[in-house]
């Protein structure tokens, strides 16, 4: 999501184990909303999903190795995003 000062807010939620069950989607918007998001959008969620940073996982995914990609989101910090 992004916030009024267009900053960009990523998050990812564990789920499907016995420590964490996930969000619903109205959940998540919630938690978007209380994080300052203008906009928000939710990707595909789900034992595969990851999030790297710096090249190390750093939630604790189902499957904890990871799984092949068939996509993913990448993000550069390279300066301020344009406004439109």
């Amino acid at each position: 999501g992004y916030n009024e000062n267009n900053e960009l807010i990523i998050i990812t939620i564990d789920g499907r184990e016995e420590s964490s069950v996930g969000v619903t989607l109205t959940e998540l918007a919630y938690i978007m909303k209380g994080l300052g998001c203008t906009y928000a959008m939710n990707f595909d969620g789900g034992g595969s999903s990851v999030i790297y940073v710096n090249g190390k996982i750093t939630n604790s995914p189902a499957q904890k190795e990871g799984i092949w990609l068939s996509n993913a989101l990448t993000v550069s910090e390279e300066g301020p995003i344009p406004q439109t």
